[in-house]
């Protein structure tokens, strides 16, 4: 069992209809469609106010996506040594007592199973990857541990934030 991640971009809301043939037809002339539903919004919103902000329940089409899977205690490992790389710990920014403007704290402190990101968190996340890249490539060779797949998450990540920021949302599932 592990954690998917998926990144969508550009997501531009399917017309709505009540006959079930005409919505099969539009879903299936699409080059993808995701369903975002009121109950995931609300509990990610619930949980960790202001990380679905952009996003409404509904069945959207997307331009491109990202998708990747981890498992969750590497996940979780992953986000501790991201909060570490950040100059902090994983148990200061779920206490809120991490540096001011330390980057990543939208995802370090976030589900590490399920929720959603909407393109306004997904756009300061994407900042985030693209200005500590090099410094995390740095750090990850200092450290001695040039574990590729640290680096992956991170590339991954990366991708999946550019892409969402650009009018998406990732979903983790």
């Amino acid at each position: 069992m592990g954690l998917d991640v998926f990144a969508y971009k550009r997501l531009q809301p399917m017309p709505e209809t009540d006959n079930r043939r005409e919505w099969f037809m539009q879903v299936r002339n699409h080059q993808g469609h995701v369903t975002f539903s009121k109950d995931d919004i609300e509990d990610t919103e619930k949980d960790f106010p202001g990380r679905a902000s952009g996003l409404v329940p509904g069945t959207y089409s997307w331009s491109s996506g990202h998708s990747f899977k981890v498992t969750y205690g590497g996940f979780d490992d992953w986000r501790s040594r991201l909060a570490q790389f950040a100059g902090g710990t994983s148990e200061k920014v779920w206490s809120g007592q991490h540096p001011s403007g330390m980057p990543f704290v939208e995802l370090i402190k976030f589900y590490n199973n399920q929720g959603v990101i909407g393109p306004v968190v997904s756009a300061k996340l994407a900042a985030d990857f693209v200005d500590n890249s090099r410094k995390y490539r740095n750090w990850l060779r200092s450290d001695g541990d040039q574990d590729f797949d640290d680096l992956s998450i991170y590339m991954d990540l990366t991708i999946a934030f550019l892409l969402a920021g650009d009018e998406g949302a990732i979903q983790f599932a």
